[in-house]
């Protein structure tokens, strides 16, 4: 192939690629000719991504004194994209622009790297499920795949590739992956009934006292009595369903599909509105999250974890995308007591939510 072999530490430096990133110039799909020697810049002790910047890119192949590498070389155009950990982001962000991807270049092979996903992706995550049921697919349409975890090397040698980025926000990305799925549902015919709401209950416990300094809570519990919430919610005429219970995500995604009303606290449980039908109605009971991130322009690190108090807009974009009414509810307390109370005395969120006479919502 006529490899150029070069010491990498002396010429990392100085042969770094320059890639003009501004917003003006921005291309979803940049392609990458040739062969690049790209360096792996995260921490062993971090859970982040394996990164392809132009500060840890090299064209040519810039020979490597370590056991720790991995070719990707042959003569195939490639398609790159690294998985988030996350069900909601792998299956609204990640799976859409692999979609997206696949849809611009059908004849490229398909490179998935889990490098975040870790050493957990064979067991049995919730948060995993969208994506395996995906490779699922994948097979059965005889997709040119191959899964890698580029975290585990130290260098690693490409060719001929687009790197798969961040679509922009708009409805296609919602449309993408309804229509992906779409072939897979079991009964496309019927009809949305189903008034649900997420239970979180089999997530509680999350506390993070220890590291979680200066927040207004410690926990991501987001409810102070889930039973009480579920409870609530089923006299108002829900199913109450828990996303873990799915005994597959083929049964998942065809339950939703039936769904008119989705409800949960604020979580990736309503990013499954984007497997109903458009135009049915999300309610999000809108509530402060306590998550891990990486301090101020450092990567995340697992041994110096730094939390922060967050609102995401996540699933009120997805009731954007996919046509959904939208309709939210403040829990800024995590209070069941207060959630109820404020709900009671206001006749028009109580008619708006309960579902025990339809008649009433004309929904």
């Amino acid at each position: 192939m006529g490899f150029l072999r070069r010491n990498i530490a002396r010429i990392w430096k100085d042969a770094a690629i320059t890639i003009d990133l501004s917003d003006s110039d921005y291309d979803e799909l940049p392609f990458f000719e040739g062969i690049y020697t790209v360096r792996n810049i995260t921490p062993e002790t971090s859970d982040d991504l394996f990164y392809f910047f132009p500060e840890n890119m090299i064209p040519g192949y810039i020979y490597a004194d370590s056991e720790k590498t991995l070719e990707l070389i042959d003569n195939k155009n490639k398609l790159v994209i690294s998985m988030v950990n996350s069900f909601y982001h792998s299956i609204v962000d990640n799976i859409s622009e692999a979609i997206y991807a696949m849809t611009t270049y059908p004849d490229h092979k398909l490179i998935l790297d889990v490098s975040e996903m870790g050493d957990t992706l064979g067991d049995e995550k919730i948060y995993h499920n969208g994506f395996l049921y995906f490779l699922e697919i994948l097979e059965k349409r005889n997709v040119d795949y191959e899964i890698v975890s580029l975290k585990k090397y130290d260098i690693v040698y490409i060719n001929n590739f687009h790197l798969i980025r961040y679509v922009h926000e708009s409805k296609q990305k919602a449309n993408i992956v309804y229509e992906f799925f779409k072939p897979e549902f079991s009964n496309p015919d019927a009809k949305p009934t189903k008034n649900v709401f997420i239970s979180r209950a089999k997530t509680a416990g999350r506390d993070y006292s220890e590291f979680a300094q200066g927040l207004s809570y410690t926990n991501d519990d987001r409810i102070d009595d889930h039973e009480a919430l579920d409870n609530y919610f089923a006299s108002m005429g829900y199913e109450i369903v828990k996303t873990e219970d799915f005994r597959s995500f083929q049964e998942q995604m065809d339950y939703f599909y039936e769904a008119k009303v989705v409800a949960s606290l604020t979580g990736s449980g309503l990013a499954n509105a984007i497997f109903m039908r458009p135009g049915q109605t999300m309610i999000e009971i809108i509530t402060p999250l306590v998550v891990p991130v990486g301090r101020p322009m450092e990567k995340k690190d697992r041994t110096d974890p730094y939390f922060v108090q967050e609102l995401h807009n996540f699933y009120k974009n997805v009731a954007f995308f996919k046509d959904h009414t939208y309709f939210g509810i403040q829990n800024e307390t995590r209070s069941f007591e207060k959630l109820k109370n404020d709900i009671e005395q206001s006749s028009y969120i109580k008619n708006f939510l309960d579902r025990s006479n339809e008649s009433i919502n004309n929904i």
